[in-house]
C-alpha cells in the first residue's frame, strides 16, 4: 500500500550519493523512474545535481546535459499496459498463437517473445534518443553510468563502453580512475583464464589473491589430480 523504494534501489542510488558526495565540484544528472525522484529529495538538495528527471520527460534535456559531467541512468523505462496492448494487437493480432501478458516473476519479463520484443523495442527508442542528446561524440568530459539490465544495441556493444560492477568502483575510489581499475580487472581475468597445469604456484597466488596452500589446490586441480580430503572426523 505504500511506495517504496526496494533493497536494490537504497543500494544502487546510495552509491551514487557516495560519488555525488565525494566531489563537489563534478556536476551529476539523474535520469530514472518518475516515482523513485519522489524518493530522492537527499540526493536532490546536493548542490552539483544539475537535475533530476524521468525517462520520457526530454525536454530541455540538451540543454541540461552540457552542464552536466556525469549522467547516471538507472532502470528501464515503462511501457504502459495499453500501448504495449495496442502495439502488440497490430503486429501479432492475427497469429494463430494467442498473445500473453504474463510475465516472470523474478525478471519481470514477458513470458511470449513476441510481447517482450516490442517492449524492448521501445526502451532501446528511449535510451538511444536519451543518449544522443548527450552528444558524447561532441562534448568532453562527459560520462553517462547506464545501470541497467538490458543489452541495447550500439550503446552497450560499442569499444568505448566500459563494463563495471559496484566492486570496481570501490577498487577505483572514484569515477576517475574507474577505468583503470577495469582494465586491471580484466587483465587479471585474462591471466586467469590462461593458467595451466605448467603454471607456476607463486604464478597463481599472484593472479587469484589467494594463499599458497590455495594455489596448491587450484594447481592440482589443473593436472587432474584427485584431491583426497581426510574424513570430518579425523579433522
Amino acid at each position: 500500500d505504500i511506495m517504496a523504494m526496494s533493497e536494490t534501489g537504497l543500494h544502487i542510488f546510495s552509491r551514487i550519493q557516495a560519488e555525488i558526495e565525494r566531489d563537489r565540484n563534478i556536476k551529476h544528472a539523474i535520469i530514472t523512474h518518475v516515482p523513485a525522484i519522489e524518493q530522492l529529495q537527499d540526493i536532490a538538495k546536493n548542490e552539483n545535481v544539475c537535475f533530476m528527471t524521468g525517462f520520457r520527460n526530454r525536454e530541455g534535456l540538451e540543454i541540461a546535459f552540457q552542464e552536466a559531467e556525469v549522467i547516471w541512468i538507472v532502470g528501464m523505462p515503462e511501457m504502459g499496459p495499453r500501448a504495449i496492448l495496442q502495439r502488440t494487437q497490430i503486429l501479432f493480432g492475427n497469429d494463430k498463437e494467442p498473445l500473453s501478458y504474463e510475465t516472470e516473476p523474478e525478471s519481470n519479463c514477458y513470458k511470449d517473445e513476441r510481447v517482450q520484443s516490442v517492449y524492448e523495442k521501445d526502451i532501446v527508442h528511449i535510451f538511444t534518443q536519451v543518449i544522443a542528446l548527450a552528444q558524447l561524440n561532441r562534448l568532453s568530459n562527459k560520462k553517462v553510468m547506464l545501470i541497467t539490465g538490458l543489452r541495447i544495441p550500439d550503446i552497450t556493444d560499442r569499444p568505448e563502453t566500459l563494463l563495471f560492477d559496484w566492486a570496481d568502483l570501490e577498487v577505483a575510489g572514484g569515477l576517475d580512475k574507474l577505468a583503470e581499475a577495469i582494465a586491471t580487472r580484466q587483465r587479471f581475468e585474462r591471466e586467469r583464464e590462461n593458467l595451466t597445469a605448467e603454471s607456476s604456484r607463486k604464478k597463481v597466488e599472484t593472479i587469484l589473491g589467494c594463499s599458497p596452500r590455495q594455489a596448491s589446490r587450484v594447481l592440482q586441480k589443473l593436472r587432474g589430480r584427485k584431491i583426497e580430503r581426510p574424513p570430518l572426523r579425523e579433522q
